[in-house]
């Protein structure tokens, strides 16, 4: 059952709720809301449409008001919302919705199988919160949805790896297995929490390592499975995952700038928004401060959701938030294979994985540094006609605050997406392409200067902060590579211009002998130099050198596994490398 704490949240719920008021069609009985150009799942893009899983959140914010006509409205959504599920067992889509009313699930680009777990999730949080308030055909019709997505959910049986659905599956199979008298969801939900916690707490973090959004998705569920599962092992399971998730918000958070250090290994912001630092505050019992104006929030940028999540951070967690960051270093090997290395002191971090895909959800390199009300964040990218562009390879070694990066190509990737939008015969049509440094928020703070033919300096006036850049290496075939500094509201560019046209060219990666683009990056207290990179090239690899950081990668385009296996990466002499 949802409980508002405070004459905050009060307001701030009911101002949510009027934001979705706002946003519904009497018409069809769902709200809307405007699909971007870029997405994922759905063929839609630039146009109004009609929100399946928001509906079901509409219907769940209208029984927690409990207003005049609110009971009534929230039926009509569920009747709309429902029948919307596919519920033939033969089908590759049964148990789930598509994304909108505009769209069936055979007119989707690939249909989105969390749409079960999601969905259902509500659903139960409906029937447990609410059942007095509606009709007992309605929640015949939820309990039947709800069994429909369990078995779809038990079908499609997701790995421990992908972390928020495992712990979104497992609680709704559990809750379902005992609300509805299931055993055999209840036994395969506990099974299935048996089996993440095992896999998690084995490695010391989520997969989605240290991530601004799924992080906070899986607290979410947790705190609901812990309170809404009355199977005590589960609930102690529940417990100690809770706890790896805070230890890891705690571990990164900068109160200086009130930002979460990076990597991130998925996130869909690069600065922490007011409704997660809420969300923070609100697991505190508000005995820290971290969101500076509560009137920013409003009926366009607050939804309240968070609200239904009983939240609860740790105390032990409690000076992190709260206390001026000592100087720390965090070096995580978080899945086999993968390397996260944070550096942290009073004024900005710097953090990096040491190689990934460059997907627009990865932030493989990422520092943050001004105040906690106008932080600024840097973070490297390439970009495909202004999109990430996910077959770029960057490898990095780290030493504080220091890195040094090498970005390579893949030939059997994905564009703007790592899997459902794969590129053909490693050949992209692009009038731009470019590498970018890219600062974003406070950025008005910022003087940049190009220093010499591959060297910047950035200055925040605000401080005695620096930031230094250069690009040692730049080739990418014939295609002349030249630096540049771009501007827009809130963010500013150094970028390495590989293609710039009017008209549409084609790349064809696997036809270049040399694609690499080598760069570092530092950030100091004062002004230092960066070291003088040495590089070298022999048989088809470069090894490039900056001080105590060294690296090998090779020159030439190849799929993804054959460009690690290339990769070599060394910090005072030493190996830098997963330590599984």
């Amino acid at each position: 059952m949802m409980q508002l704490k405070n004459d905050l949240e009060r307001k701030l719920f009911a101002i949510g709720v009027e934001g979705l008021d706002d946003r519904y069609d009497p018409a069809v009985r769902m709200i809307w809301e405007y699909r971007g150009k870029h997405g994922y799942h759905s063929r839609l893009s630039d146009c109004m449409v009609h929100p399946v899983r928001g509906s079901f959140h509409y219907a769940q914010a209208l029984l927690n008001r409990d207003g005049e006509g609110d009971r009534t409205r929230a039926h009509d959504l569920l009747y709309r919302v429902i029948p919307l599920q596919d519920i033939n067992p033969a089908r590759d889509t049964y148990g789930i919705w598509s994304y909108f009313l505009e769209e069936d699930l055979e007119e989707m680009d690939r249909p989105d199988w969390n749409w079960a777990d999601f969905n259902a999730a509500t659903m139960l949080r409906i029937l447990d919160c609410h059942a007095d308030k509606l009709s007992e055909d309605i929640r015949l019709r939820l309990k039947d949805s709800i069994g429909h997505a369990c078995r779809a959910i038990i079908k499609r049986d997701v790995q421990p790896s992908y972390t928020n659905i495992s712990i979104m599956g497992a609680y709704v199979t559990l809750f379902a297995g005992e609300m509805m008298g299931e055993e055999s969801f209840f036994q395969y939900g506990k099974q299935r929490l048996q089996k993440l916690y095992d896999y998690n707490m084995s490695k010391g973090s989520f997969s989605e390592f240290n991530s601004p959004t799924y992080t906070f998705v899986c607290l979410q569920d947790l705190a609901h499975l812990i309170d809404d599962i009355r199977d005590g092992e589960c609930r102690r399971l529940a417990e100690e995952l809770s706890d790896l998730a805070w230890m890891t918000i705690a571990l990164h958070y900068h109160p200086a700038t009130g930002q979460l250090a990076g990597p991130h290994d998925r996130a869909y912001d690069i600065l922490l928004s007011n409704a997660t630092r809420l969300s923070i505050e609100r697991a505190l019992d508000y005995r820290v401060r971290l969101v500076t104006d509560y009137d920013a929030f409003n009926k366009q940028n607050f939804a309240g959701s968070q609200f239904t999540a009983p939240l609860r951070c740790p105390e032990k967690y409690l000076p992190y938030f709260t206390e001026d960051c000592e100087e720390r270093v965090l070096d995580q090997t978080f899945a086999p294979g993968r390397l996260a290395y944070t550096y942290m002191c009073r004024s900005y971090t710097l953090g990096s994985l040491h190689r990934a895909c460059t997907w627009n959800q990865h932030r493989i390199i990422l520092g943050y540094f001004g105040t906690a009300n106008a932080p600024i964040a840097i973070n490297l990218k390439c970009l495909h006609d202004g999109w990430d562009y996910c077959s770029g390879l960057l490898s990095t070694v780290q030493d504080k605050n220091r890195v040094l990066s090498a970005m390579g190509f893949s030939t059997n990737g994905g564009d703007t997406h790592i899997n459902l939008d794969m590129v053909k015969n490693a050949t992209i049509r692009a009038k731009d392409f470019r590498i970018r440094w890219l600062f974003e928020g406070a950025v008005e703070h910022l003087d940049v200067a190009e220093t010499d033919a591959d060297s910047f300096l950035v200055e925040d006036r605000r401080s005695d902060l620096h930031v230094r850049i250069s690009f040692p290496h730049m080739v990418f075939g014939d295609l002349p590579v030249r630096l540049t500094v771009t501007r827009e509201e809130g963010k500013i560019g150094i970028d390495a211009v590989i293609l710039e046209s009017t008209e549409v060219q084609e790349i064809n990666f696997a036809a270049l002998s040399h694609a690499l683009i080598v760069t570092q990056m530092q950030i100091t207290e004062g002004d230092c130099p960066l070291p003088e990179a040495v590089i070298r090239e022999d048989h088809g690899l470069l090894t490039a050198e900056s001080g105590n950081l060294r690296m090998t990668f090779p020159v030439k385009p190849a799929a993804t596994r054959d460009v690690y296996s290339d990769i070599h990466l060394w910090r005072n002499g030493d190996a830098y490398q997963p330590a599984l």
